[in-house]
C-alpha cells in the first residue's frame, strides 16, 4: 500500500549550500514533515558555517508519483534537545 504524503515537507539547510558530495549523487534529498526539526537543523548548520539558515518548503501535491522512502533508523529515534 502506498504511503500517503503529508501536505508539505521541509528541508533545513544554509543559504546556497548544494549538499555534500554524497548527497549530490543520491537521487533523493532528506526532508521532514516537521517544520521545527527542519528549522533546528538549519540553525545548527548556520552555527557551523557562515551562511544564514534557511528552510525550504515544498507542497507534496506536486510529488504524488514519488515513492516515499522510510526514515533511517537514526532518524526514527526521538531527538533530544
Amino acid at each position: 500500500m502506498k504511503k500517503k504524503l503529508c501536505k508539505y515537507v521541509f528541508r533545513g539547510t544554509t543559504l546556497g549550500y548544494a549538499g555534500n558530495v554524497n548527497s549530490q549523487k543520491m537521487p533523493v534529498t532528506c526532508t521532514s514533515a516537521n517544520p521545527a526539526k527542519a528549522t533546528l537543523f538549519a540553525l545548527e548548520l548556520s552555527q557551523r558555517f557562515t551562511q544564514p539558515a534557511v528552510v525550504y518548503i515544498a507542497q507534496t501535491l506536486k510529488f504524488e508519483a514519488i515513492e516515499v522512502m522510510p526514515a533511517t533508523e537514526r532518524l526514527a529515534k526521538p531527538l533530544s534537545i
